[in-house]
């Protein structure tokens, strides 16, 4: 190809020196080469192009449906409820010192003493440290109350001192193990009790503790804590306001007494 092409420019340059005639024959020469060569360059001359790398089609992308549904969030796992503490029952006679493992929190107590004398009811922990005085009676005792309600409170045996027959239960701090009076509602009690009342829109609580006996008094729970409500020595009646969001009341009483609850 470039020897045929110097060949044409060589001719070029010698017609610039010839006369006209042979000039005209010579762009005739020139003319026929350039067609032969043109086509004799197409007809073959290929150009190929060899690729670095094989190169091949990205393969068209299709959706499957995927295993679960679109929009729908992956079940977080839950976790197991933990099973609700089974009560503990104690019994004995006469003075003892009985040890227990009880679940972290409050307790229920549902206490009965079959005796003539004093029946006295104090609970400690591990450490043998006081946490509280739960009873102190003369003769039969039946009642209700509620232990370890106090931050860090954890009870680890009973001392009691008694001359009689005792059987003390131990229940979770859950509804159904607690009396229960719902307002407007009339309830008759006796000894040391706990009622569940509420929430509700309460408004009074009349007392009638006439036929009680020794100290009367209410201690009434609401979101924020508990208060004294009531600290007097029976025969006592009266009325106090409570708190709307009022749930719970505790009693501590020797005798019978009555109690009603009204709403707004």
């Amino acid at each position: 190809m470039k020897q045929i092409i110097f060949s044409i420019i060589a001719i070029i340059l010698l017609a610039g020196c010839g006369s006209p005639p042979v000039v005209q024959v010579i762009k005739t020469i020139v003319v026929e080469k350039l067609i032969e060569v043109t086509a004799t360059s197409s007809s073959t001359s290929t150009i190929t192009v060899t690729p670095t790398s094989t190169s091949t089609r990205r393969p068209t992308l299709t959706w499957e449906p995927s295993k679960t549904p679109r929009n729908t969030k992956t079940p977080t796992q839950t976790k197991t409820p933990t099973p609700k503490p089974e009560p503990i029952t104690l019994s004995g006679s006469g003075d003892s010192v009985v040890d227990f493992v009880k679940w972290p929190g409050a307790a229920v107590l549902d206490i009965t003493y079959i005796g003539a004398s004093n029946f006295i009811l104090a609970s400690y922990d591990k450490d043998n440290q006081k946490i509280d005085s739960l009873v102190n009676a003369i003769g039969n005792y039946e009642g209700k109350m509620l232990m370890d309600v106090g931050d860090g409170d954890h009870s680890a045996r009973f001392q009691v001192k008694s001359s009689g027959l005792w059987v003390i239960e131990i229940k979770p701090f859950a509804f159904e193990n607690l009396n229960s009076a719902i307002a407007p509602a009339t309830y008759e009690g006796k000894g040391d009790d706990v009622l569940f009342v509420g929430p509700g829109n309460l408004d009074l609580l009349k007392i009638d503790a006439s036929k009680a006996d020794s100290n009367f008094i209410v201690l009434v729970w609401t979101k924020t804590g508990r208060t004294l409500a009531v600290n007097e020595i029976a025969p006592y009646s009266g009325t106090v306001i409570l708190s709307k969001d009022t749930f719970m009341l505790e009693v501590f009483a020797e005798g019978p007494w009555e109690i009603e609850l009204t709403s707004k």
